[in-house]
């Protein structure tokens, strides 16, 4: 009972720290906390991709950082501009990635609109 307590200690402090670091603007590499943690980086991996999928994490050249918004405010705001002129129907309102994705301006959209020609 100690032994599976002291794992979970362990996991919620790892993981605190980890989120910390990002909330810090920090970009993380695997290997580094794989040293710093006594871990490997597969446990890692599963930490990003399981217990912190919720964060709207980026990867890129080998690190894992938080999306960077234009404007901390900005997603509440989109979600009642789409709930309240009814885009909500085609838009899966809980997808505060999606959101960040169809707005961010340094990746091309995900999605094409199309217009008939005047």
């Amino acid at each position: 009972m100690s032994d599976n307590r002291s794992r979970h200690d362990r996991l919620a402090v790892r993981l605190s720290l980890i989120i910390s670091r990002l909330m810090a603007g920090e970009s993380l590499s695997l290997k580094t906390l794989s040293d710093e943690f006594g871990v490997t980086e597969r446990t890692l991996q599963r930490d990003f991709h399981q217990r912190l999928v919720h964060l709207d994490l980026e990867y890129r050249n080998g690190r894992y950082s938080l999306r960077r918004q234009s404007s901390p405010g900005a997603i509440p705001e989109m979600l009642s501009f789409i709930q309240n002129t009814g885009i909500a129907r085609i838009l899966p309102l809980r997808n505060g990635r999606l959101i960040t994705c169809l707005t961010d301006n340094q990746e091309p959209s995900p999605c094409l609109i199309w217009l008939p020609a005047p």
